[in-house]
């Protein structure tokens, strides 16, 4: 970013604020994120030995400065299932499945056959000339009257 130094004020001039680097934020956003790791590194340090002086043992420091694992394991906005209900459903699925193929006779699965399109809808010659007879009558109300207007 250029910046022009007047006796007095800071300016920064248009142009120079589209030659921002989108690296910029990158670099500012690995820099802090090491900060906090080295930061979380030093705290996690501290409470073990406050842990030690007051004769806790490690497992509990540890259990306590752990993260959740849906913390580490999902991504935000992303829902996932846990390992005992990924299970439940395998086990659902093979259960579907051998039902299946002991109705076939052991066979591989035959995909269902497509339904029959169901039947196009027909209108009767009555309901077309009412519908065609309708805009008509409209239509010919309308110009009366506009003629009537006219004269």
């Amino acid at each position: 970013m250029f910046i022009h130094r007047v006796p007095g004020s800071l300016v920064i001039t248009a142009a120079a604020a589209y030659r921002v680097s989108p690296m910029t934020d990158i670099n500012k956003y690995i820099a802090l994120r090491t900060a906090l790791l080295n930061e979380k590194a030093k705290l996690e340090a501290r409470l073990g030995e406050i842990s030690k002086a007051l004769g806790q043992n490690d497992s509990v420091a540890v259990a306590a400065t752990a993260t959740p694992p849906s913390a580490t394991t999902t991504t935000p906005g992303k829902r996932t299932h846990s390992e005992a209900t990924k299970a439940k459903m395998r086990a659902a699925h093979q259960a579907r499945l051998s039902k299946l193929k002991a109705k076939s006779g052991a066979g591989p699965v035959a995909a269902p056959a497509p339904a029959a399109p169901k039947k196009k809808r027909k209108i009767s010659p009555e309901a077309k000339a009412r519908m065609i007879a309708g805009p008509k009558k409209r239509w010919a109300k309308f110009n009366a009257a506009k003629a009537k207007a006219k004269k």
